[in-house]
């Protein structure tokens, strides 16, 4: 038996989401049917398309959240050039995190 289900961890509260594995435009369905389930729930989910920013950004507004949160992280590769090495910038990641405020949707 996992033992975190008993001590009440804080994580036993969260959902943390990479990638897409349902249409756009369905962010929003998601959230709602957490903020159902546990109008507590503490949502951290990633972003790299605008698209994604976009519908997570509603998202930030469109539910009862107490609290909300994005970060947007930029990273660099370096490159060879010659004798030299560059730095390559690559596409922004955002981590949006909602936290339930105990209402539901």
């Amino acid at each position: 038996m996992d033992e975190r289900k008993n001590n009440n961890h804080p994580w036993d509260d969260s959902v943390y989401g990479t990638g897409r594995t349902e249409p756009p435009k369905s962010h929003g369905g998601t959230v709602a049917l957490l903020l159902a389930k546990n109008p507590h729930v503490r949502i951290v989910a990633t972003a790299v398309s605008l698209e994604s920013v976009a519908e997570l950004t509603d998202c930030l507004t469109a539910f009862p959240f107490a609290e909300t949160e994005v970060v947007s992280l930029q990273a660099a590769r370096d490159r060879k050039a010659g004798s030299y090495h560059l730095m390559s910038g690559q596409n922004p990641i955002y981590i949006f995190t909602m936290q339930g405020g105990g209402e539901t949707a």
